[in-house]
């Protein structure tokens, strides 16, 4: 979650790198109960994301149109409000074009011309793109959680978890947003273990501290062990969640934004891409093998 104002300045919007939270409906209200609420005071607020945010509490989700009527503010006025409240975590959209269109330059978003007699102007900004509306409050009291709906949540964050990793440790969770404090999450996963759902072990060399798995990942890890390498070469984008280099590898970490890559050989990192400079972390089998390395780094205009 977004911190708290520095030095009392005001965010502007989001950027490129600003992060997006994506989740089925049904787990909004858990999620939002145990993550902490946006540390902002409404004075730090523009006096159009005041504005906005008003609107939006007394008429409910509405598209950005309706936001221009009810509060009397020029689209553009409306759309910097919406990047603020959004920077925040106080609003959100129904789609992600709506955020996307928000890092564009504002002269991006303006009305275009008309392209053949009788049609008329498109406005091409977040108006066409979806709904807008109050995530949570800034300045909202909320009811503190109590211990057992509290630990039912952290549970279902550890399960979370271990959906998407297979293995749990403290270390693997370096790029996690803390919703939970590692305590807590141990506690979850030593119910877990006790109930025979996971399992508890050593599972992952050189990855200090208790570790935790499910059983199918334990079974994937011994079948990978017996497997001769393959040398196939994986490209992912520096802000997957499986971007572990530095954290599982030595070195130093890649930074999880937009155009950042790294290239893995047989689960390990062996090149990486940070804006404009490449590395490699490990001498390519081949010369082919190097050729291609180099091709998948390079990032094509439009590619995620």
């Amino acid at each position: 979650m977004p911190p708290g104002p520095a030095n009392g300045r005001a965010r502007t919007g989001p950027v490129r790198h600003t992060p997006l939270a994506f989740f089925d409906r049904e787990e909004l209200d858990g999620w939002m109960r145990l993550a902490p609420a946006p540390r902002l005071d409404p004075e730090h607020l523009s006096q159009q994301a005041r504005a906005v945010l008003g609107a939006l509490r007394s008429r409910g989700p509405s598209f950005l149109q309706d936001l221009v009527a009810r509060t009397g503010l020029l689209p553009s006025l409306v759309e910097r409000g919406l990047g603020e409240l959004l920077s925040w975590g106080v609003v959100t959209a129904d789609g992600v074009e709506a955020l996307r269109t928000l890092l564009l330059p504002e002269h991006r978003r303006r009305t275009r011309p008309i392209p053949r007699p009788g049609r008329q102007p498109r406005y091409t900004g977040a108006a066409v793109s979806g709904r807008w509306s109050v995530l949570r409050e800034p300045d909202g009291d909320r009811e503190p959680l109590g211990a057992a709906e509290r630990e039912a949540l952290v549970e279902r964050l550890a399960r979370q978890l271990l959906a998407r990793y297979g293995i749990v440790a403290r270390r693997l969770l370096a790029r996690e947003a803390p919703l939970a404090p590692w305590r807590e999450l141990l506690r979850a996963l030593w119910r877990l273990e006790m109930r025979g759902e996971i399992r508890g072990g050593r599972f992952v060399q050189g990855l200090a501290g208790e570790q935790f798995a499910l059983p199918e990942a334990v079974e994937g890890l011994r079948s990978a062990r017996r497997r001769e390498p393959g040398g196939a070469l994986i490209p992912i984008s520096a802000g997957d969640p499986l971007n572990l280099a530095g954290i599982l590898s030595p070195g130093e970490r890649v930074a999880a934004l937009p155009g950042n890559r790294v290239v893995y050989r047989d689960g390990v990192p062996i090149a990486i891409k940070e804006g404009r400079t490449t590395r490699t972390l490990r001498d390519p089998a081949t010369d082919a093998e190097k050729r291609e390395v180099q091709r998948l780094l390079v990032v094509r205009a439009g590619a995620r």
